[in-house]
């Protein structure tokens, strides 16, 4: 069997990692690193039968997440701001092998318990997809406009992302104008990927409902709620498909992606100026080594869980969490006044509290993220990333399988925005990160009761059924 081959060799793979960690010897380390991270693509690849699967995308981010800082650090300037040196890159390797080994175990187990089914079963009732996704787009669009004029109206928008979020953040009952936006891509993505003809007429209506809101995410320079767009939507158009040979398209296309949406970071400053009438004073040196910067994930957010750790390294670990904060952080999404007493604060913001207490002060929302990795080590010490890893490979490998042999339109839609959820939960709590998925069941439910009510299948099946018995 091809799939526990692999499995074999990027635990071999880790192992090494993991050995040369201990020794010290970083930089062969980081190699073996990245060689494990793509080991384990291409066994994912014969487990389940195709490149196009939500656990690449979980691997392909955990290997930016935790490989470019360290790179950074032993290849390059040796510098990732704000974090300060001495970096605890031999531990962060020795943990991310751990890391490593926790998924490709979990995935395994699934796989050897339950097998891969052969085939993928059509979508079981007929569906108004396209309708869906331009209902759901103009909500996610009407969500921003509310939430705009609530906190401020354009001054707010042109105050810069900070204190845009801050502000919109501050005000009670915000929409979730971005799950819904998202939802309302993925629905996109699975009804182009399913008809026919009239795409062009279809992309344009889709686009008009949802340029408002995309206007707003490039002024404030929001990559992350775009990259969610063009996941989930690219996720859903491939949907029914399995690509079994490697996608170079696909990767050529993703690096082009990077090189339009890196530059958002290190700009996004600018983006209110430039469109109230004021300039930006830069020199075209300074705007070339921005550009620059802002093109080094170790520069940006893809950094930051690597410095975070580090600090923690350096600051010791204290009694060990076992779990507690999973279930903590997953209060975030209830709103305030539902909760009954004050909401415990989130692992993140403890952590910028104590190690960036001025951080605070800026903005309430301003941190340096936080790490899924850290997280586990606080919760169980050495056997902390292994432990969680191997049931995120669990959850990752349920998906797969139920993609497969759901036919639900409504898991088809599940399972393409989840990619929010691979994205974030590397640069973030697990718990935090899952309160986008709580959001889309809660949103994906209201939306199937509507379905229910506007159409229901009981009244199909039962006429489906008398014209087709014997007269």
């Amino acid at each position: 069997m091809n799939s526990l081959r692999w499995g074999t060799f990027v635990v071999l793979l880790a192992l090494n990692t993991l050995g040369l960690s201990v020794y010290e010897q970083p930089r062969w380390s980081w190699f073996l690193a990245l060689a494990t991270m793509l080991a384990l693509l291409v066994m994912l690849r014969h487990t389940w039968g195709s490149w196009n699967t939500l656990s690449h995308l979980f691997v392909v981010f955990l290997m930016l997440y935790t490989l470019s800082g360290p790179f950074e650090v032993l290849f390059g300037s040796g510098e990732i701001p704000p974090f300060q040196p001495p970096f605890a890159t031999s531990a962060w390797l020795t943990d991310v092998a751990m890391a490593g080994i926790g998924f490709t175990v979990g995935t395994l187990f699934v796989r050897l318990l339950w097998g891969r089914p052969s085939a993928c079963k059509p979508f079981s009732q007929r569906f108004n997809l396209f309708g869906c996704a331009a209902a759901f787009l103009c909500a996610g669009t009407l969500s921003e406009m509310v939430n705009l004029m609530r906190a401020g109206g354009v001054s707010t928008l042109l105050a810069g992302k900070a204190v845009y979020q801050a502000t919109t953040g501050d005000v009670r009952l915000t929409l979730p104008s971005s799950i819904v936006a998202m939802i309302g891509f993925a629905f996109s993505g699975l009804y182009l990927s399913s008809s026919r003809g009239g795409r062009s007429r279809a992309i344009m209506l889709l686009m008009a409902c949802a340029s408002p809101l995309l206007i707003i995410h490039l002024l404030m320079g929001q990559r992350l709620e775009l990259a969610s767009y063009t996941l989930a939507f690219l996720l859903a158009l491939a949907y029914p498909l399995s690509i079994t040979r490697f996608p170079a398209k696909a990767v050529a296309i993703a690096l082009c992606l990077y090189l339009l949406i890196a530059p958002l970071y290190g700009f996004r400053w600018a983006f209110p100026m430039w469109f109230s009438g004021q300039r930006a004073e830069l020199s075209p040196e300074a705007t070339w080594r921005l550009f620059l910067s802002s093109l080094n994930p170790a520069a940006n957010e893809f950094g930051s869980p690597f410095g975070n750790y580090s600090l923690q390294q350096q600051a010791g670990y204290d009694d060990f969490l076992y779990g507690t904060s999973y279930f903590r952080e997953l209060t975030i999404v209830i709103p305030s006044f539902l909760y009954p007493g004050e909401k415990p604060q989130s692992l993140t913001y403890e952590f910028r509290d104590r190690f960036f207490p001025v951080w605070s002060t800026r903005s309430r929302i301003a941190g340096t993220a936080f790490s899924n990795i850290l997280e586990a080590r606080l919760n169980f010490g050495d056997y902390g990333p292994a432990l969680v890893f191997f049931f995120y490979g669990i959850l990752l490998a349920l998906m797969e399988r139920s993609r497969v042999q759901s036919g639900s339109v409504w898991f088809a839609v599940f399972y393409s925005t989840f990619t929010l959820w691979a994205m974030t939960v590397h640069r973030s709590t697990t718990g935090g990160a899952l309160g986008s998925a709580l959001w889309v069941l809660l949103l994906l439910g209201v939306a199937r009761i509507i379905a229910e009510v506007w159409n229901p299948q009981w009244v199909m099946r039962i006429q489906k059924s008398s014209s087709s018995s014997p007269a």
